[in-house]
């Protein structure tokens, strides 16, 4: 680990930012902080289309099928086998 700079405490909280907290900041100024944030966080937020989400929901229903039937198969098949080792 030759030449490797070593980082201060602050640089490995993410994007480099401290918190605004300190220890007299209370804990209904960290929640008030925290959901509001949130609002922000979801404004970012690009939501699909009505169509992608028919679409999408299809094809994990239909692949939740798909794999209840070879799970179903997969069963019976080690059913059958043990029934007739054990007979």
């Amino acid at each position: 680990m030759v030449g490797r700079p070593v980082l201060p405490p602050s640089s490995l909280v993410a994007n480099s930012q401290v918190l605004p907290f300190d220890e007299d900041t209370g804990m209904k100024e960290k929640i008030i902080a925290f959901f509001e944030d949130v609002v922000k966080e979801m404004k970012k937020v690009t939501w699909p289309k009505k169509e992608e989400l028919r679409d999408s929901t299809v094809i994990v229903l239909v692949v939740c099928l798909i794999v209840a039937a070879f799970v179903y198969v997969i069963d019976q098949g080690v059913s059958f086998v043990l029934k007739a080792i054990l007979s």
